[in-house]
């Protein structure tokens, strides 16, 4: 893959939340991956990671 892709994070607390909104980005081309990370002691913090890169996936439209 050519140059670099950009990475963005969403901190979404509600689970139903982050599911509609990786629908959403993933319908507009955008490739999405839900993130869990340590906050402070037994807690955890949810994030929605999303990027729209150059992938070559053959037979498929790439949305621009």
């Amino acid at each position: 893959m050519a140059g670099s892709k950009e990475v963005f994070y969403l901190k979404i607390g509600s689970e139903a939340d982050r599911v509609t909104v990786a629908s959403i980005l993933f319908r507009n081309g955008y490739s999405v991956q839900p993130v869990k990370q340590k906050k402070d002691g037994r807690s955890n913090e949810y994030l929605v990671k999303y990027w729209i890169g150059e992938t070559m996936v053959e037979g498929a439209e790439i949305p621009k």
